[in-house]
């Protein structure tokens, strides 16, 4: 079935619209407050050193505390 050319530019006008409303920025925002940070302590013999406790380390983010 042949279409008619203005069925095609109908169509043609209609998908374009639609890539063009879907370019909209989307924006996705969340907020963390607990984070599970695994660490393997070694010495220069690659044994692992125990008995570490949380109180051992320092955490920072970027170079801050």
């Amino acid at each position: 079935m042949l279409r008619s050319p203005y069925f095609l530019l109908a169509c043609v006008v209609l998908v374009s619209a639609c890539v063009l409303a879907a370019d909209d920025d989307v924006v996705f925002k969340s907020d963390v407050s607990l984070v599970r940070v695994d660490a393997q302590v070694v010495d220069s013999s690659n044994r692992a050193i125990t008995h570490l406790q949380a109180t051992d380390f320092v955490l920072k983010e970027d170079g801050h505390v």
